[in-house]
């Protein structure tokens, strides 16, 4: 990225190898070094303009009781950063309340994702995470444009706070099948765009849609948009129909209006 390869434990920029000291006790992950002895994160390459760094270090960093073990960054026994070859497998961030502007953007290799104090997301954040299965945030109430847009593997999505989900988010969820929000109220353009493999949509506070959403989800069953003010015409066949029963073979699809 940016001309600068990145391995295990080391980068490579204009020629010249660059490894962590891990006999300090320092570990890179992905484009991030942990510097053991003030416990903070710092960007490996400023110009990515990932958020990440400086988003851990408000809520963690200079903690004592961060550690290292295993390759993995640890705060008493919680895997705070769980990582394989310095890659990022696993995030678990109780106190993370902000994600700023391509927070993770590039974090290809996470499949587990765990925020439960997060309020919101700026631009663009975990916008290539495409291994990533499970995303929890119950606090979540903003999500900014294009986060998660190649979540290709997301199976599991729990955001049962969220209110507002700007442009493009989701668009890609392809392995997707079932989307609850119960207090959603704003999807912009292109959100769950390619979510192929949607059953079941359900925001039934949902008052705003914008275009192209949810367009090719044709594995679509059930639908709860009874407050959306504007149907799209790719869902008015969903119309008029009580919400949550189930479809029997041969019948048409529905949704609660």
């Amino acid at each position: 990225i940016n001309n600068i390869y990145y391995g295990d434990g080391f980068w490579v920029q204009n020629g010249v190898v660059h490894e962590v000291n891990r006999a300090a006790g320092d570990v890179m992950f992905e484009h991030f070094v942990f510097d053991n002895k003030t416990k903070t994160l710092k960007d490996i390459d400023p110009r990515l303009n990932d958020s990440f760094a400086n988003d851990f270090n408000r809520d963690y960093g200079g903690n004592k009781g961060l550690y290292i073990k295993g390759g993995n960054l640890m705060l008493g026994d919680d895997v705070l950063i769980g990582a394989e070859q310095s890659r990022i497998k696993t995030l678990f961030l109780p106190a993370l309340k902000t994600m700023g502007k391509n927070c993770l953007s590039y974090a290809e290799a996470l499949t587990e994702f765990s925020a439960p104090a997060l309020q919101t997301m700026g631009e663009r954040c975990l916008s290539y995470a495409g291994t990533l299965t499970q995303f929890s945030a119950p606090a979540l109430q903003t999500i900014d444009k294009e986060c998660l847009y190649h979540s290709y593997a997301l199976i599991k999505f729990s955001a049962n706070s969220l209110k507002i989900m700007d442009q493009g988010c989701l668009a890609n969820s392809s392995d997707l099948t079932e989307f609850s929000a119960q207090e959603l109220q704003t999807m912009g353009k292109g959100c769950l765009r390619n979510s192929y493999n949607l059953t079941k949509f359900s925001t039934p506070s949902l008052h705003s849609m914008g275009y192209d959403c949810l367009m090719f989800s044709r594995s679509l069953l059930t639908c709860d948009i009874r407050s959306l003010q504007s149907v799209p015409e790719h869902l008015k066949r969903f119309v008029g129909q009580p919400a949550y029963e189930p479809v029997k073979p041969g019948s048409k699809p529905h949704v609660g209006m």
